[in-house]
């Protein structure tokens, strides 16, 4: 009974950290929490538009992909040691770029909730 116990628990540590490790890869953001990895410098912004829309509205340190058919090989471009914070006008592409971002390597990865109109909107 002792064994099925030990078991028991030791299958559940390994599911938590399963768990909190997957959280650790990507992770949704509030425009707050970005901003705070922004002013220390600890992120790397992308935002994923048109050159139209970036010109409209961005973030002044991000870099702009295109989010078109080439927008894995632009993002396997990127420095994939460094964290990286990704941004769309909404969320409407933002998990497509972050699945792309993890499986070509990146560990930490960021989305911003509900993109630069929730920054825009934030003071």
């Amino acid at each position: 009974m002792m064994k099925v116990f030990f078991r028991l628990l030791l299958i559940t540590f390994l599911m938590q950290g399963c768990v909190q490790s997957k959280a650790k890869e990507i992770q949704v953001v509030t425009a707050d929490e970005l901003n705070t990895h922004i002013r220390y410098n600890t992120v790397e912004e992308v935002e994923i538009q048109s050159k139209e829309d970036f010109k409209k509205s961005h973030l002044i340190s991000a870099d702009n992909i295109i989010g078109n058919e080439e927008l894995r090989e632009d993002l396997k471009k990127l420095d994939k040691n460094s964290p990286i914070a990704i941004y769309i006008t909404t969320n409407n592409r933002s998990n497509e770029a972050a699945l792309i971002l993890k499986e070509i390597g990146f560990q930490q990865i960021y989305i911003l909730d509900n993109g630069i109109k929730k920054w825009n909107l934030r003071d």
